[in-house]
């Protein structure tokens, strides 16, 4: 490890700010599929740990989109 660099640094520099990245460059992108959206929902609950929230998540957003209901309607 380099010298004045913790793990902590490290691993952000190396994992997560990637990750961070695509992350937000895969939510970006529209589903254009069952298997997109259901790759969406993987990683916007982080593998099922957690869901976002229902009226601001950007999955739950686009989830509203494809079935064509409004926030707050179902």
């Amino acid at each position: 490890m380099p010298d004045g660099v913790n793990e902590t640094q490290l691993l952000e520099v190396l994992f997560w700010e990637r990750r961070d990245r695509l992350e937000e460059e895969m939510m970006s992108l529209p589903a254009v599929s069952a298997a997109d959206f259901a790759a969406k929902l993987i990683v916007d609950s982080v593998n099922g740990s957690l869901f976002s929230d229902w009226d601001n998540g950007k999955l739950w957003r686009e989830a509203r989109a494809l079935v064509g209901i409004e926030r707050g309607v179902a």
